[in-house]
């Protein structure tokens, strides 16, 4: 039930299964459940480190099988940036090449293997 006047924050989730709401939480978990699966470092297997950025939020996932860098972006608007690791990767998301420069869409993220430094 929603009370008039509610902050965001407390008004309840509409669960109504035709909703776009609760199909994007269905088709990013599974997409979670997923790369965790095909990734165990995304699942705490492994070292994690922080890097360096004015805008973004990254961490570096790593073990001695798998390399990965997670960058989220938590503006509520669009940011094209060059990526202080200079390499070359792959968004294991949709498997698209990515290179140092990026744009990530607002409230947007990303999961980068590297393919060859530059």
């Amino acid at each position: 039930m929603e009370s008039a006047g509610d902050p965001d924050n407390r008004r309840p989730t509409n669960w109504d299964e035709n909703s776009v709401d609760v199909q994007d939480i269905y088709h990013i978990t599974k997409l979670f459940i997923q790369l965790k699966r095909e990734h165990p470092v995304l699942a705490n297997d492994g070292q994690l480190e922080w890097i360096d950025h004015n805008e973004l939020l990254i961490m570096h996932r790593y073990n001695d099988k798998e390399n990965l860098n997670i960058i989220i972006n938590s503006k509520e608007y669009d940011i094209d940036t060059v990526l202080p690791m200079n390499m070359n990767y792959i968004n294991i998301i949709d498997n698209c090449p990515i290179s140092n420069s990026v744009h990530i869409n607002r409230l947007g993220f990303m999961i980068l293997k590297p393919r060859s430094y530059v």
